[in-house]
Order: C-alpha cells, then sequence, then structure tokens
C-alpha cells in the first residue's frame, strides 16, 4: 500500500511516498524503499556480504564484529569505500556526493536536513536524538563507524553513510565525500573521509532519467551518475556490446568496444557527456556527468 505524505516547509510542498515496495540482496537480506522527492532510496543501511555476481565483499565488518543476529539486521555493516562502491543490489548504487546534496536540498537544506531523514526516539539512536522526527521516511541509523586500524566508534551516536565521490584536494584522491547524522543535531553533515575507514551504506535506486535526457531501452543501467574515475553497465547482454563518449559539441571522445566493467573514464575532463551504448542489437543514450578529477 502507498501512502503519501504532504509536509509543509516554509513555501516548499514535500511529497514523501512510502512505497510499500521491498528490494532484496544476494544474501536474501530484504529492504524497504522510500521516494523522497525524484529519488527512490532504500529505508535500511546495506546488510549484504556478497555483490550481485556471488563474489565475496571485501573490507566489510559489524559493528565490534557482533554476531548477533538483530544488531546487524538493524545496523547493517560497516564498509571500506572501494568495498562499497558496487555493493548495492542490480539497478541500485551509492549515491554521489551531488545525489546526496539533491536529498538535502530537497529537505531543506544541509543544515536541518538531519532531523528530518533521523529514526525518532532513542530506541536505536542515544538520547537526546536532538529534532529527530524522521519526516522524510528516510530513517537514518547510527552504526557508527571502523578505523582501519580495526577500532570501532560511535553506534548510537553517528551515522556516517559513504558517497560515490572522490575528494580530490585536501585528500589528494585518498578520501571520499560522506554525510554524517548525529544524536547531537539535525544536521546532515558533508565532510570527506578516508577510503580506507568503514562507514555504513544507504543505497538509492538507478534514476528513470528520461526527463533529463536518457532514454530507456531495456533495463541497460549506468552508475554511479554522476562519475569520477569508473563506470559500471548494469545488464549488459553480450560481450559485442560498445560504447560511445560525445561532449557536448558532439565530437567522440572516447570510445570502446567489447565493453567490460568497470569502463574507465579517469582521463575525461569533467563535465557533461551524452554516451552511446549498443548491445545485441539495442541501443541506449544517456547523459553523463564526469566530476572529481
Amino acid at each position: 500500500m502507498k501512502k503519501t505524505i504532504v509536509l509543509l516547509a516554509g513555501m516548499a510542498i514535500l511529497t514523501i511516498q512510502n512505497q510499500g515496495q521491498t528490494e532484496s540482496d544476494i544474501d536474501g537480506n530484504v529492504y524497504h524503499t522510500v521516494t523522497i522527492g525524484t529519488q527512490v532510496w532504500m529505508v535500511e543501511n546495506l546488510k549484504t556480504t556478497r555483490y550481485s555476481d556471488g563474489s565475496i565483499v571485501p573490507r566489510v565488518s559489524t559493528y565490534n564484529e557482533t554476531t548477533n543476529a538483530d544488531t546487524i539486521n538493524t545496523y547493517g555493516r560497516l564498509y571500506d569505500w572501494d568495498a562499497a562502491l558496487h555493493a548495492c543490489p542490480d539497478g541500485w548504487h551509492v549515491p554521489s556526493d551531488a545525489e546526496w546534496t539533491i536529498l538535502a536540498d530537497y529537505l531543506g537544506g544541509h543544515d536541518v536536513a538531519g532531523g528530518k531523514m533521523k529514526e525518532a526516539g532513542t530506541v536505536h539512536w542515544k538520547s537526546p536524538n536532538t529534532g529527530a522526527n524522521n519526516y522524510s521516511g528516510f530513517t537514518a541509523l547510527p552504526g557508527g563507524y571502523r578505523f582501519a586500524s580495526g577500532t570501532f566508534f560511535s553506534m548510537g551516536v553517528l551515522g556516517m553513510y559513504w558517497s560515490s565521490t572522490t575528494e580530490t584536494l585536501a585528500s589528494a584522491g585518498r578520501g571520499a565525500w560522506r554525510r554524517l547524522m548525529s544524536a547531537n543535531n539535525i544536521e546532515l553533515n558533508r565532510y570527506d573521509y578516508g577510503k580506507v575507514n568503514r562507514l555504513s551504506v544507504r543505497c538509492l535506486k538507478d534514476a528513470n532519467t528520461s526527463s533529463k535526457g536518457m532514454a530507456e531501452d531495456g533495463d541497460i543501467t549506468f552508475h554511479p551518475n554522476p562519475a569520477n574515475d569508473r563506470l559500471w553497465i548494469g545488464n549488459v547482454r553480450s560481450a559485442n556490446s560498445s560504447i560511445y563518449f560525445f561532449n557536448l559539441t558532439g565530437e567522440l571522445v572516447l570510445f570502446k568496444q567489447d565493453v567490460t566493467n568497470p569502463v574507465d573514464i579517469s582521463h575525461l575532463r569533467n563535465g557533461f557527456y551524452i554516451l552511446r551504448f549498443i548491445d545485441s542489437g539495442k541501443t541506449k543514450t544517456a547523459r553523463l556527468v564526469k566530476e572529481g578529477r
């Protein structure tokens, strides 16, 4: 059953839809979904230990290496950045920094969005869980984090989530942008963080972006978008596929044949591209944003 909640925030009307739909990962974990604005998010933190192709996800932990099923089901697992990038089920992805910002802006900005995203009450968040009302239905949970050294911190106090976007200035590419929510304020904080540390992951559904110039032919998907150095193509049907990248003047700037994942786009300049993917007689055209170089 779909439930729609309309929230008034100043002059803005926010529409939140509880889809009543579920998705499963390859381990059989079930995730509920919520539509916030134009985005569809999972309502639970990622728990999988395997990628969609069945291979094992490396560098993944439970908090304090617990084996308690209730704790894992509630708070999910913690992943380093490289391990997290492709851990979401097919058709879903780790949100980019820009996609997190879209969510924050829809909820009134980073200064207040955290309160609208945190699960209300103090069952899972420690007191005072300032300003938490979960109006968005996002249901952020404080899974804490793990340093590369193996030390765990802040379950119940901090919910920290990866983006797929590398931070290139202060960290020289060794860090990535994350979002942080605290029991002590209503903010959705944006920080860079070392990729070797382990954080929670919240998956975002691959967008049907036909309104933004992407033709929906079959179920071929491109993620992340915006992308940094690597682009993944979901549901490739054959080994004889081809992909073309054009800049906005129509110039062909990159071509690859017999495409395998991930597609290396590291030498492309930041900006907008039109990509054309041909596979088994079908053509998918999309607009791609390249960022983070």
